[in-house]
């Protein structure tokens, strides 16, 4: 009975540990370092992405999903060769926790990790979670890959009722998300049509301001100890 009650109470902890864990949306550092992602790409979006972060000199995480990573393998491999970071989104961007069985969800984050690598030559060290959601299976999953998850700071998409093609418009929507920015920020972007009106200025304002921009892995390995 002792021996039973013991088990319980020892898989109810592990569980509520689980449960209390969080994905990273920060990382302080010394250096006014930020991560700009980009959700849910390749798309008709990523080589415009590109081009802007190109004029500006500054590197990205795009958080990639597999399936379409096989339907346009170029985009991810110009990504990389860009000199930008490929994050693991999963193969099908399915909420994870919904999925039925712990080997669903491994083949969701494993199959990217072999898709990416067999693709660009680079395997992810990021990952983000599909809806930013988690339980337990998943980060018993992502421990094993060693694997570090990130949610972000700053959510950039733009959600309001007006006209982002009128520039008052995306300009007032780019001083919204600067304001948001302090050092170790991990900003949120989604390849869309609307993030390429207010991007450009994002980035020159965030440069202008002193901030540097870098990859996910790259803010990470700065983190102030």
């Amino acid at each position: 009975m002792f021996k039973n009650i013991l088990t319980c109470l020892l898989l109810l902890g592990a569980l509520s540990a689980s449960a209390g864990r969080s994905a990273i949306s920060t990382i302080p550092n010394s250096q006014k370092m930020i991560a700009l992602t980009f959700d849910d790409g390749p798309s008709a979006y990523t080589a415009p992405i590109l081009d802007i972060l190109e004029k500006h000199q500054v590197k990205a995480t795009f958080f990639q999903i597999g399936k379409k990573v096989k339907a346009e393998p170029q985009l991810s491999k110009l990504v990389t060769r860009k000199g930008h970071e490929i994050g693991n989104h999963s193969m099908t961007h399915p909420k994870l926790t919904e999925l039925k069985t712990s080997e669903d969800i491994r083949e969701e984050i494993l199959g990217f990790q072999k898709l990416a690598k067999k693709t660009t030559g680079v395997g992810p060290t990021v990952f983000r979670a599909p809806f930013l959601k988690f339980d337990d299976r998943v980060w018993s999953i992502l421990d094993e890959l060693n694997l570090p998850a990130f949610n972000a700071s700053v959510y950039a998409d733009y959600k309001g009722k007006e006209d982002l093609n009128d520039p008052a418009v995306a300009s007032a929507h780019a001083d919204a998300v600067v304001a948001k920015v302090i050092s170790g920020a991990i900003i949120l972007m989604h390849e869309r049509e609307i993030t390429l009106n207010y991007l450009d200025e994002v980035v020159a304002k965030l440069k202008g301001a002193g901030f540097v921009f870098c990859t996910v892995s790259e803010l990470q390995a700065a983190a102030t100890q």
